[in-house]
């Protein structure tokens, strides 16, 4: 009896043993079943920027995007103190373009006769965005905050300088779209 019940305890082991196997075989095999890989279905490029109300008040500031055909597809007015602008989406790659900041004094504005100080800063970033095809999506670059320190200029000075240099280009970001996919 001793012997049987031994042989059953063995049997019952072994059997116990091998559903624990094939119960691991099993979760393995799930693992091995992927999807499709998501494909890139468009890149947004989106620009922040925050100007102080003096530059708001008396310069024309405008973000200008452009492809790599040196085609200007898009132009935009900076005229709030917080704005967010989508430049380009971009859907067929490889593609290169730029991304430029230009300010220039505004037609008919001068400075108050009590104005003293003209306040000068901004804050400027732009960021990259990929949309999959199974409709997640990821921040995949940024051209960090820059953040000019705020500078106050006599307005005689700056009377000056609008008058000598007009339009001039206060950022440019060139990119390559193409990077841009293989960056995670």
């Amino acid at each position: 009896m001793k012997t049987v019940k031994i042989f059953f305890e063995k049997a019952l082991t072994l059997l116990l043993m091998v559903i624990g196997a094939v119960s691991l075989a099993s979760c393995g095999d799930d693992d091995d079943v992927t999807e499709p890989t998501a494909t890139v279905k468009k890149v947004e490029i989106i620009v922040n920027i925050e100007p102080t109300q003096d530059m708001l008040d008396y310069c024309k500031m405008t973000l200008v995007y452009t492809d790599d055909s040196g085609q200007s597809p898009l132009s935009y007015n900076v005229d709030k103190l917080s704005n967010k602008v989508l430049m380009a989406t971009l859907t067929k790659f490889p593609v290169t373009g730029k991304v430029e900041l230009f300010c220039e004094p505004k037609e008919g504005v001068s400075f108050p006769a009590e104005k003293t100080m003209f306040s000068y800063q901004h804050k400027y970033n732009i960021s990259f965005v990929k949309y999959y095809s199974n409709g997640k999506s990821q921040v995949i670059g940024s051209t960090g905050n820059t953040s000019l320190n705020p500078l106050n200029y006599p307005v005689d000075k700056m009377e000056q300088w609008f008058s000598k240099y007009g339009q001039h280009k206060l950022h440019s970001f060139v990119f390559d779209a193409s990077a841009m996919l293989s960056m995670n």
